[in-house]
């Protein structure tokens, strides 16, 4: 309701703003509204914001979308850090998706090659 409240007052959010609506989505589990939003971010808010929040919407408890994370992954490789990797790896390990160890191993992969960066023994999950 805070959220609508200060879009109809033209209220315009900055990066810190978004990250704290979509960790609530994350407690609240719901990921559709996070989706909205985080497809709403403008490209240069998105491009300085974390997406382990994001992320974290996805992995939210029993609700587990690991397709949507990779693709958010995928279209933002540029901003992945260590809690992007580690908020992953960790929705990988807590999945019933038969695809998820397959995908915990592409991402690891990933890592290997340098994809995301050179954080690789930083992984700790």
């Amino acid at each position: 309701e805070l959220w609508e409240e200060m879009k109809s007052l033209n209220v315009e959010p900055d990066a810190r703003c978004y990250g704290a609506v979509l960790r609530a989505c994350a407690e609240l589990g719901i990921i559709s509204t996070a989706t909205t939003i985080f497809e709403s971010i403008p490209q240069n808010i998105k491009n300085n914001l974390h997406l382990n929040s994001y992320l974290a919407c996805l992995a939210h408890r029993s609700v587990v979308d690991i397709d949507r994370s990779f693709e958010v992954i995928k279209e933002y490789s540029y901003l992945v850090d260590i809690v992007t990797i580690n908020t992953i790896l960790s929705t990988c390990a807590r999945s019933r998706a038969e695809n998820s160890y397959n995908q915990a191993k592409s991402i690891l992969a990933a890592l290997h090659d340098g994809k995301y960066g050179d954080f690789l023994p930083d992984v700790i999950s």
